[in-house]
Formats: structure tokens, C-alpha cells, sequence
């Protein structure tokens, strides 16, 4: 699934750092997270520290059953990044970052009545644990600078077998490419 995102990050003092992003799926879908965190420099390396809360969301319509499936969920984490910045005469910047949180997610997958059916209603709440491993490369000026991401997004459900998504039908796509 593709999206178009921007992120954001000023450092307001020569420590503390702000970062928000946001993206939108370009049908029914939008993420937004927000964090506030501390960086210290040696040189060129950079090592940064975040906590930030997300939510976003989801929903699709299936036309030829009516299927209707409606996600929302909150993301309480925190980050950790190491890098360098302003390599080769301050135009790219290249680092490792991990992410840990807990996804709070409210799906709901609704299959409408048939002539043979009732209706069928599925919902998921169990909180997920994440940990989101990400490699990422930046090139450019010293304030505008083209972005590549590379994640992986690991989920841990809580049920006895610890399966994100566990009884309802959601997608879990757990690699990512952003440019």
C-alpha cells in the first residue's frame, strides 16, 4: 500500500529536539505522531532519543459483499536513533534507529446479513507490543534533504499464542520502503 508522508524535526535548543509526521494513504487511511526528545553530537555522529505518541487509521469497503472493516489505534512509544550528520561536506546524513511501543488497536471487520447469514461482527482491541528496527539514509542541503527509510515492524499479540491479529481478518505488512 502506498502513501505520501512528511516528517519533521527541529532541534530547539542544542539538546531537545520536536518531530511530527504525517501521512495519508490517499483513500481512507491518515497516521500522525508527534515526539519530543534529546540528541547529543560528537562530530558528525548524532545519537537521539524520542518518546511520542501515534494514531491513525483505516477503512475499506468490499462492493460485491459489503464487507466493511474500520481500524483505529493509538501508538505510545519510544526511539532511539544512532547516526552520522553532515558527511560529505554536510549533504548526507546515515544512521539506525529502533523503535519500541504498544499498539492499542479498535478494528472492526462487519460481514452484512445474507438470506443464509446473520450478521457477522469481529472485533480486535488486545494491545500489541512493537519493535521496529529501521535503517535510514538522507542526501541533500543543509536544510532540505531527500529521505530513505528501510523498517521492519515486528508485532507480538497477547493471546496464548502471542499472533498479531489473532481471530479478524487485518493486514500486516511488516516491511517498509519510504522514500
Amino acid at each position: 500500500d502506498a502513501y505520501v508522508g512528511t516528517t519533521a524535526s527541529y532541534g530547539a535548543t542544542n539538546w531537545l529536539a520536536v518531530q511530527g509526521h504525517v501521512n495519508w494513504n490517499g483513500y481512507k487511511g491518515a497516521y500522525g505522531q508527534a515526539a519530543v526528545g534529546a540528541f547529543k553530537a560528537w562530530n558528525h555522529a548524532v545519537l537521539e532519543g524520542y518518546i511520542g505518541y501515534g494514531c491513525g487509521g483505516n477503512q475499506w469497503e468490499n462492493e460485491n459483499n459489503g464487507r466493511h472493516f474500520n481500524a483505529f489505534y493509538h501508538l505510545p512509544y519510544a526511539q532511539i536513533e544512532f547516526g552520522w550528520a553532515g558527511i560529505a561536506k554536510g549533504h548526507i546524513d546515515v544512521g539506525l534507529g529502533v523503535k519500541s511501543g504498544c499498539v492499542i488497536p479498535n478494528l472492526v471487520d462487519r460481514l452484512p446479513a445474507t438470506e443464509s447469514q446473520p450478521e457477522r461482527i469481529t472485533r480486535y482491541t488486545s494491545p500489541m507490543a512493537l519493535l521496529e528496527p529501521q535503517f535510514f539514509f538522507r542526501a541533500g542541503g543543509q536544510h532540505l534533504k531527500w529521505t530513505f527509510n528501510l523498517g521492519y515492524s515486528q508485532l507480538w499479540g497477547s493471546g496464548p499464542n502471542r499472533e498479531p491479529f489473532a481471530g479478524i481478518n487485518a493486514i500486516y505488512m511488516p516491511f517498509t520502503i519510504n522514500m
